[in-house]
């Protein structure tokens, strides 16, 4: 079970099952599952603004981030961008 925290009391994820990614050309091992875009990028914790995520060679929306569900073998590019000048 994976017991990070969000803003409130309860668990981010609470499985006992897992799968592997392909993020950015590298594998990551045992993330929880079921497992949202949105809930990527908080496990991995990545601004969730001025972001883009590209799944299995389609960009996803990033009005369906907390619908579209990973599945175990997804290939995903992420890039978040950096303000500065």
């Amino acid at each position: 079970m994976v017991t990070g925290q969000d803003s409130g009391d309860k668990p981010l994820f609470d499985t006992e099952f897992f799968m592997n990614l392909f993020i950015n050309g590298e594998e990551h091992h045992e993330l929880p599952e079921p497992l949202t875009v949105h809930g990527l990028i908080l496990h991995l914790g990545l601004p969730e603004k001025k972001i883009a995520i590209e799944r299995n060679r389609e960009i996803v929306s990033k009005s369906t981030f907390e619908t579209t569900e990973l599945s175990d073998g997804d290939r995903l590019e992420i890039i978040h961008f950096i303000g500065g000048g």
